[in-house]
């Protein structure tokens, strides 16, 4: 979806989505200001018109449809490939994701307003 214009894909979705039909959808989110300051430094990386997505962005999409979810995952658990990629450096760097990981869980679960700062969110539609 970020690499669409939402105001004709997400009506589309809607209209080709048969009655109690599910599409399912990994998107990145917009507000955490470290990940941003990387997109802005890595512009090679993604496509002209790539747009992560806002919480805004989701609760309209969730409006063209019966119901919709959605999840949000990696927090601090972006920062050792964050490292990687600006450092080149990889060793020893997936003992602090999974670490980080954990951490990112135990976090979400008891304070639930910080996924928005999340990498990703997955989002579940049903027509």
């Amino acid at each position: 979806l970020h690499h669409l214009d939402l105001t004709i894909a997400i009506p589309e979705i809607a209209r080709v989505l048969r009655p109690g039909g599910r599409a399912v959808f990994l998107e990145p989110l917009i507000h955490n200001p470290i990940l941003e300051g990387y997109r802005r430094l890595t512009p090679h990386l993604r496509s002209p018109t790539e747009r992560a997505l806002s919480m805004v962005d989701i609760a309209w999409i969730g409006r063209h449809f019966r119901s919709y979810q959605h999840r949000e995952f990696i927090l601090f658990s972006i920062l050792p490939v964050l490292l990687a990629a600006l450092t080149g450096q990889r060793e020893g760097l997936h003992r602090w994701q999974d670490r980080l990981e954990k951490l990112d869980r135990a976090l979400m679960e008891r304070f639930p307003f910080v996924g928005r700062y999340c990498w990703e969110t997955v989002i579940v539609l049903e027509r």
